[in-house]
């Protein structure tokens, strides 16, 4: 059948974009990055210190602009991570699969396959009527163990991808009532932002040059970090923090951190 099979890929696709996410060391280092960069510009609020932030927040760093015209704290952060991790910016080619799987729905998978279902009960209904020697019961007696196998494969994929959502929910401290949909959704509308960053670009038809001195964190509107308890963020990562060597998050040391990596000063009059 042409549905199962478009389904299993709808599931194909879903499960390869959230394995991605899930095991894309290169993401959870430019997130933890965006991370300090928010609690430096953070520092001295309710929301400093914020020890991770859910994905519903990532649109916001490619929203909140500095007074220097076309400068995000994205765009700043990629163009500082071009020269220092330039690896970071090639972000874009671990996530390929995506911006297609967004569009998709699990729970249109599984209405789908509750449907597959159906038709197939049916099917052992008119098994059940129909006489030994017709030609219906000959083609259905055929059709429907390979349907059977058919479907518990299918609902086996769909578990699997079920799975690997609470798994990324969790990586990713994403609300439990978050659906699919909107975690790529999420991180499908923060990459097509990135990559327009890694161009030097904040839209498609305007070109932008970057001037990190032009930032200052009074000129931001503080990201909605999470206040309340929430899961802990990039759980498959080692506990210490993932920086330029030679630059320790802020509150870490004393040192100039994150604000001198981005050349910027928190007494800065731009």
């Amino acid at each position: 059948d042409d549905r199962a099979a478009e389904l299993q890929e709808m599931l194909e696709k879903v499960d390869s974009a959230l394995r991605e996410l899930t095991d894309s060391d290169t993401l959870k280092t430019v997130l933890l990055h965006l991370l300090a960069l928010g609690n430096f510009l953070n520092a001295g609020t309710p929301l400093g210190d914020a020890p991770g932030f859910g994905p519903d927040s990532l649109t916001k760093f490619a929203s909140t602009r500095a007074n220097a015209e076309g400068v995000t704290v994205l765009s700043l952060l990629v163009s500082r991570l071009a020269v220092s991790r330039p690896k970071l910016v090639t972000l874009p080619s671990h996530l390929q699969s995506l911006a297609g799987a967004s569009k998709l729905s699990l729970k249109a998978a599984a209405e789908l396959l509750s449907s597959l279902r159906g038709e197939c009960t049916d099917a052992e209904g008119q098994l059940a009527l129909a006489a030994p020697q017709d030609y219906l019961h000959s083609r259905l007696s055929d059709f429907l163990p390979h349907a059977a196998g058919t479907l518990s494969s299918l609902n086996e994929v769909l578990a699997g991808a079920h799975a690997r959502l609470n798994a990324a929910k969790t990586c990713f401290a994403a609300r439990p009532s978050t659906s699919q949909e909107e975690l790529l959704g999420f991180f499908a509308t923060f990459l097509a932002s990135f990559s327009l960053a890694v161009t030097g670009r904040t839209d498609p038809a305007s070109p932008r040059v970057l001037s990190p001195t032009a930032l200052s964190p009074r000129n931001f509107s503080p990201p909605p970090f999470a206040t309340g308890p929430t899961p802990k963020p990039f759980a498959a990562l080692p506990a210490s923090p993932v920086a330029p060597a030679s630059t320790p998050l802020p509150g870490k040391t004393k040192g100039g951190g994150i604000s001198s990596w981005l050349g910027l000063s928190r007494k800065s009059k731009a």
